[in-house]
């Protein structure tokens, strides 16, 4: 009898191969119960409100601005919406500030101690953008509570319409009504960028621990310490890094600097080859109601470590920042407007000791940069 090997091999190969399939389908549904959870958790517990607008983080950002309202500091402060908190800090404000900063984490630092007698309130939130100003600012604007004096922390990255931050979202609706009130249209969401993160937002087993540490006791507390071994919140708004931080060796903070200066893509200067002429207009039409409002605004441009600044300017996809800050001083002669600091830190004879890493100035650093205000 003569067999058809052909035909025999076809039907191995082809029930090798459902065999294969079928193991690895058993093991995918081994694992299916746990995405789902990882999922489910991230997705409804939401701490950083990517997925849907409702109150359920309200109670921890309000109990830290309460906090702070009393004039005590918060110790150990860990993940939380620092939109929502500021918001909840502007909103009980009964008298007007001297000074209001709204910046990034790299003017976070910025409290009471560099502008004595001052009453002073720090805006600041990590990865802050134009949007963030905006929605932050109309909480002042809907009261009719406004300081004398602004201090904007101006990164090169506000310009760049492919930012990549999305936290501003959680107070999207001021910053839409302030728009309204600059007259101008809503801000386009760049989808492209969004919508990828998002969806792998849901199975980031980081952003899973961020909701776990959401759904669990938090470990914050009042303190009247303004420095200690973990990071703490002033109750004028001010972040003072802790000991683990700012003791760090020049070699550390030297090795941190140079990794950042080459990542792949660094931190929200992605996609970013021309300033965004929108959101120039944005910017300029922003500070016009600042001055019809009769609020004096100043410029602040944080440095970059030594050695980061070197390596950014050299890369094509981040010599951008030269552009911006030419842009932001031309708007500072524009309008007549103080501007201190600078991308690059030997305009303010910073050395790497001023640094903490390769975008944040220690307390001595900013003290040498307003100095010469």
């Amino acid at each position: 009898m003569k067999i058809n090997l052909s035909t025999f091999n076809s039907k191995t190969a082809k029930s090798s191969s459902e065999h294969e399939v079928s193991k690895l389908l058993a093991r995918l549904a081994l694992f299916f119960p746990l995405a789902a959870l990882i999922v489910g958790i991230n997705y409804f517990v939401d701490p950083a409100s990517l997925y849907q607008k409702h109150d359920r983080h309200l109670s921890l950002e309000e109990e830290l601005a309460t906090i702070l309202l009393t004039g005590k500091n918060v110790g150990n402060v860990g993940d939380f919406d620092e939109r929502i908190m500021q918001k909840y800090l502007i909103e009980q404000q009964k008298v007007p500030n001297d000074l209001v900063i709204f910046g990034s984490s790299r003017s976070m630092q910025l409290g009471g101690e560099f502008f004595p007698g001052k009453k002073l309130l720090n805006n600041s939130v990590s990865g802050a953008t134009l949007e963030d100003y905006l929605g932050l600012f109309f909480n002042y604007y809907k009261k009719r509570l406004l300081p004398k004096v602004i201090l904007l922390g101006t990164d090169p990255w506000i310009f760049n319409a492919k930012h990549g931050q999305t936290h501003w979202r959680s107070i999207e609706e001021d910053t839409n009504s302030m728009l309204e009130e600059l007259q101008l249209p809503p801000l386009n969401i760049d989808e492209d960028t969004l919508i990828p993160k998002k969806f792998l937002n849901l199975f980031s087993l980081s952003y899973f621990n961020l909701a776990l540490k959401k759904l669990g006791t938090p470990d914050y507390f009042p303190t009247a310490e303004a420095f200690a071994d973990y990071n703490i919140r002033l109750s004028d708004g001010r972040l003072s890094y802790g000991k683990h931080y700012t003791s760090r060796t020049r070699s550390e903070v030297s090795a941190d600097a140079h990794k950042y200066a080459n990542e792949k893509v660094v931190y929200s200067l992605g996609n970013y080859r021309n300033l965004d002429q929108h959101y120039c207009e944005i910017f300029e039409k922003f500070i016009q109601k600042l001055q019809a409002l009769k609020i004096q605004v100043i410029l602040f441009v944080p440095p970059y470590h030594p050695q980061t600044y070197k390596r950014l300017v050299l890369r094509n996809d981040t010599k951008i920042i030269l552009q911006a800050e030419d842009y932001l001083r031309s708007v500072a002669t524009k309008y007549q407007l103080p501007l201190l600091g600078s991308s690059n830190p030997s305009h303010d004879k910073l050395t790497d000791t001023d640094f903490l890493d390769g975008m944040h100035l220690s307390d001595a650093g900013l003290k040498k940069i307003l100095a010469t205000e």
